[in-house]
């Protein structure tokens, strides 16, 4: 019996929310002056990339990117 796809997708929302929330991140680091803007930064990131990776072992690559690029 195939898993259900839907927490793939649950799981490609959050990490698209993380994504811009690091990237908003990024802006108001100052260009990496702001230390405490410049961690959530960096922790932001690695759990929005490290969320992906986990899609792409249930979703497929071209769908994904897709999404994720904005389509």
């Amino acid at each position: 019996m195939k898993a259900s796809k839907a927490p793939a997708y649950l799981m490609l929302t959050a990490a698209i929310g993380v994504e811009v929330f690091a990237a908003t991140c990024m802006k108001l680091s100052a260009g990496f002056t702001n230390i405490p803007w410049t961690i959530a930064c960096i922790a932001a990131f690695a759990c929005s990339f490290f969320l992906l990776s986990k899609v792409l072992q249930r979703l497929p690559l071209t769908l994904t990117y897709g999404v994720w690029g904005g389509g």
